[in-house]
């Protein structure tokens, strides 16, 4: 979706900057320790905060549901009348 994709474009510009910036700071090991140590959580943070926004909630599955119900049709036509009470309930 969009808001992954633009929160791990985001992550990915603050880790570049993060390692830009340790290369400018290359001779005090502190610094440049730090933003290196920062740039990673910033590459390792971007899956994971994609991860915790659920996919599901930006999916319109009301539009699913007339082949659904065409499956559960053909369903009960190979299986017998009481699959398609079974697949309908699963939906």
């Amino acid at each position: 979706t969009i808001l992954n994709a633009v929160l791990q474009v985001l992550c990915q510009i603050a880790c570049v900057c993060m390692l830009w910036y340790s290369l400018q700071t290359w001779s005090r090991f502190h610094f440049s320790h730090k933003a290196v140590m920062l740039g990673w959580v910033f590459s390792v943070m971007a899956p994971f905060l994609a991860t915790l926004v659920p996919t599901r909630v930006f999916v319109d599955w009301t539009v699913l549901r007339p082949v659904t119900k065409a499956y559960a049709n053909e369903l009960s036509a190979h299986m017998g009348d009481q699959s398609e009470e079974m697949a309908l309930k699963a939906m």
